[in-house]
């Protein structure tokens, strides 16, 4: 995309953050009810994941209600596991009979759906009144929502789109006591100092620190208090549009880490955690400190309701803040419908439905998880989440995302995530383990990583250069 026309969407974007609700209707980005839609009605079907447990009763009852609201609707609700979800929609469209209605959860999986043309704009469908129960700009700006495909609305989210960004640090509040901390660190050397003193005092049976997970996850939540979060995903500073995995703090970061890990002090065998083993360290004792999704709350308090557990956010580098966790769109897709449904009206009544308050506060009542519609769960939180929702607004802020903003700039980003062997944090993770000095890895990364871009065809580092773009401050206002 050329830079003057990059330009021009980056202003519409200011634009639309100010201008509200008459910037929108203006700009016409988002149109009345379509003039051919009736009253809807008869048979829709709606595609959807089970989980967590319990979500299949929760869907039946929600339809049973969407129905009698509705007279005439019949909703036949379709199960697939998550790991065979995308898979099976996409093998229903294949045949010819596809989903009305179907999780397309984020942005790959409904690239992926858009790409073969089966789904369909929500642009006229999408009134005044529903765009106005979710937060500002989620359904009507095109740029930064996250929900837009060429200027349309496609899909509609259902979790909170800041629990999607946020990380938090994770403590036992015993243990650092018992080690002569009253509170968890506030800096990386804070974290080193006490990782290293609870390690020594608990002599093998609790360690003070742990990376997350094998492919040290920690260096995703963290390293972004320091660095650009760009610089982690796919080694890219978007300030200057060029690599930049030497920076100095990522660069600090990983070295202190090998040096824990050389020394002891990270609980052992952490190389080969999942996704659930941190939470399950904490709950029985053998951990004393992580930073991770805040997911992993629930699960300890359900697995050790007795543990005194700390919650705040990651600590940042000595230096003090130097980015926030980049927020890259208002929220991750969810819902969509299709573009071959047989009865679109009746499909859009199922979509009003779960974009409805009510459906949300359902869901948030049913399972705890804050949504997209912040009505049905503000007032209501539990002490957890209102900790995590404040670490949010403290440590979150919108940043650009190229994938979004041009097409040069999703084909950099998409040809970047293709080349496994270009992941910043895989290649520190391979230092940690194997106890080398980060710098020299970086440094090769960077020039592999400028390689790679200049060698996309039809993009430029103008797709990815956001030179008036402050990584402590919120992107476009």
């Amino acid at each position: 995309m050329p830079n003057s026309t990059r330009g021009a969407r980056r202003a519409l974007a200011v634009a639309l953050v100010a201008g509200g609700a008459f910037s929108l209707s203006a700009c016409s980005l988002v149109g009345a009810p379509s003039p051919q839609t009736s009253e809807g009605g008869g048979e829709v079907t709606l595609a959807i994941v089970p989980d967590p447990t319990g979500a299949s009763d929760l869907y039946r009852e929600q339809m049973d209600r969407c129905e009698d609201e509705n007279p005439g609707l019949k909703v036949n609700i379709i199960e697939n596991p998550a790991d065979q979800q995308l898979n099976a929609v996409e093998l229903m469209f294949q045949q010819g009979d596809g989903p009305d209605v179907f999780q397309a959860q984020g942005q790959a999986a409904l690239d992926r759906f858009y790409q073969k043309g089966w789904v369909a704009s929500l642009t006229d469908y999408a009134d005044e009144d529903f765009i106005a129960a979710f937060p500002e700009g989620t359904l009507s700006d095109p740029v930064l929502s996250g929900l837009y495909r060429d200027d349309e609305l496609v899909s509609i989210p259902l979790t909170w789109g800041g629990w999607s960004y946020v990380s938090v640090l994770l403590y036992n509040k015993d243990v650092l006591s018992a080690s002569g901390f009253d509170g968890p660190p506030e800096t990386w050397s804070d974290l080193d100092e006490i990782a290293r003193k609870v390690s020594a005092d608990n002599a093998g049976t609790t360690y003070g620190f742990a990376p997350t997970t094998g492919t040290a996850s920690v260096i995703n939540y963290t390293v972004p208090t320091g660095a650009p979060a760009t610089i982690v995903t796919n080694g890219l500073d978007l300030t200057t549009g060029e690599a930049n995995v030497s920076d100095e703090d990522f660069v600090g970061f990983v070295d202190t880490l090998t040096a824990m890990q050389a020394d002891g002090v990270l609980e052992p065998g952490w190389e080969s955690w999942d996704g659930t083993k941190g939470f399950q360290e904490m709950a029985a004792g053998r951990l004393a400190m992580y930073v991770t999704a805040p997911w992993h709350v629930a699960q300890i308090r359900q697995l050790n309701p007795d543990l005194d557990l700390g919650i705040a956010a990651p600590p940042v580098p000595d230096s003090g803040r130097q980015a926030y966790n980049a927020q890259l769109s208002t929220f991750n897709p969810h819902w969509s419908m299709s573009s071959e449904s047989k009865n679109p009206d009746g499909a859009w009544q199922v979509m009003s439905c779960l974009g409805s308050e009510e459906f949300q506060s359902a869901y948030y009542e049913k399972f705890g998880t804050l949504t997209a519609i912040e009505s049905a769960w503000r007032g209501k939180t539990t002490e957890d989440q209102t900790a995590i929702v404040d670490i949010a607004d403290e440590t979150v802020r919108s940043a650009p995302n190229p994938a979004l903003l041009s097409e040069g700039g999703a084909a950099i980003f998409n040809a970047l995530a293709g080349q496994t062997g270009l992941n910043p944090v895989a290649a520190a993770a391979a230092a940690i383990i194997q106890n080398q000095p980060f710098g020299p890895i970086a440094a090769s990364l960077d020039d592999q990583i400028n390689t790679a871009v200049d060698q996309v065809e039809g993009a430029s580092r103008d797709d990815i250069s956001f030179p008036d773009w402050d990584p402590l401050e919120n992107y476009g206002g």
